[in-house]
């Protein structure tokens, strides 16, 4: 199933080693999830520390232990809303 994403971190209290070591974490859990084909697009908001993002999951709590597993989810605010088949794209197939 296809989940967009809307995802917006807040920056914590850190020092500045802390912060980018955070960040460089973030960056490779998400190329792994590129990867894996759980990330399958993914967009900046302009101006905003932020994204939009369409992922894959087998289901919701798939798709939440994902979402756990970001390095930076503990300062994330994340709307999630599912996505279905539009009737027509459905009669494309």
């Amino acid at each position: 199933m296809l989940y967009h994403c809307q995802i917006r971190t807040s920056a914590p209290q850190m020092s500045r080693e802390e912060w980018d070591s955070l960040l460089t974490a973030e960056a490779a859990r998400g190329k792994e999830l590129v990867s894996a084909g759980h990330i399958v697009g993914i967009w900046r908001v302009v101006g905003a520390m932020a994204n939009v993002s369409i992922w894959q999951a087998s289901s919701p709590e798939e798709l939440h232990a994902l979402l756990q597993s970001l390095p930076l989810h503990p300062y994330q605010e994340v709307q999630v809303t599912p996505l279905v088949v539009h009737p027509l794209m459905a009669e494309q197939g």
